[in-house]
């Protein structure tokens, strides 16, 4: 779990400039303020590439999108 939250807090940095530190992982993404619905597409493309599993459109949801968290249970319930 540690090494897949890391790689998202670090994707989150990267695409959207909001420091790490400034992360929780039980924050609602959408409430970081940088992060829009085209935001969470080019999360769920980075999810798909960088763990290579197949997200459905019924899984896009704010119970598996919608915090760190949501996303690091998501990923391991699918790889």
């Amino acid at each position: 779990m540690a090494i897949i939250k890391e790689e998202i807090k670090d994707f989150i940095e990267q695409s959207f400039k909001i420091k790490k530190g400034d992360i929780d992982e039980k924050a609602a993404l959408l409430d970081l303020g940088s992060i829009y619905s085209v935001g969470i597409i080019s999360m769920i493309k980075f999810i798909e590439d960088t763990y290579n599993i197949i997200v459905e459109d019924e899984d896009i949801t704010t119970e598996n999108f919608g915090t760190v968290k949501d996303i690091v249970n998501y990923v391991e319930s699918h790889i």
